[in-house]
């Protein structure tokens, strides 16, 4: 984790599994500093039936509840072929 930034952190209660479109995502948020600005990482594992793959958003941490919907929305559009 240091590499992504300084004190990064998983938010307490932010994980979850989710299931959309019939995938599954195991998802959180983690909070962490980069180039002197907080910074808000949501991010989740796809576990496909042959591949596991990551999806991150990163956005300013101020910025993050605002753009969650957004974000959330994005997942409804990932299908596994």
């Amino acid at each position: 984790a240091a590499s992504i930034g300084k004190g990064y952190k998983v938010r307490e209660g932010s994980k979850e599994i989710v299931e959309i479109n019939g995938i599954k995502f195991l998802r959180f948020i983690a909070d962490y500093e980069a180039y002197g600005e907080q910074m808000t990482q949501y991010k989740s594992y796809v576990i496909g039936e042959n591949q596991t793959f990551s999806v991150a958003f990163l956005t300013f941490k101020d910025e993050f509840e605002d753009k969650k919907p957004l974000l959330n929305s994005l997942y409804k559009k990932v299908y596994l072929k």
